[in-house]
């Protein structure tokens, strides 16, 4: 099912307006390191951020994924797994007409090592982070510790083992 149904720009004011949006943070881990996007528009201007976005009625959760990887960063990603789910609530600021909210379905992809990152015009630039920053969005930290970071960079992994993912 891959189906993408477009709204017009009115009626999607009105629903962000209204009620939650259900989107798709992207993990992109390579060495160690998550992939993060600095946002060029609000919300969270300015921010570092997992790539992702919204998902189309009619499209699956990893269908979604993978084509916000292709639009957003120029990857062809392999859809690894579900990690999670986060939520955000950011206030209205700079040009934004209300409040938004978000339902985030956190997944992790696979891309091939070496591949060159083109950013989108919602971006202006990336970074690949072995720790958690203070200035990262709660949202973000979450994920990240998830993702077996720390504040001083990547824990220790006993026997080779992963950390444990979990929604707690």
């Amino acid at each position: 099912m891959t189906a993408r149904a477009k709204i017009e720009k009115s009626l999607y004011d009105q629903i962000l307006e209204s009620m939650p949006i259900i989107c798709v943070d992207l993990v992109i881990m390579q060495g160690g390191k998550a992939l993060l996007v600095k946002r060029k528009k609000s919300p969270a201007l300015n921010q570092w951020w997992f790539p992702g976005g919204r998902i189309f009625k009619g499209e699956t959760i990893q269908d979604s994924a993978i084509r916000k990887a292709t639009e957003e960063l120029g990857l062809h990603c392999g859809f690894a797994r579900i990690l999670g789910i986060e939520e955000t609530y950011f206030a209205k600021e700079h040009d934004m007409k209300f409040d938004v909210h978000t339902i985030n379905v956190v997944v992790e992809l696979e891309a091939k090592i070496g591949m060159e990152i083109i950013l989108d015009d919602d971006h202006s630039d990336h970074m690949w982070t072995d720790h958690i920053s203070e200035v990262f969005h709660p949202s973000v930290q979450n994920t990240l510790k998830k993702m077996g970071l720390n504040m001083n960079g990547m824990k220790r992994m006993e026997n080779g083992i992963k950390p444990k993912l979990d929604n707690a």
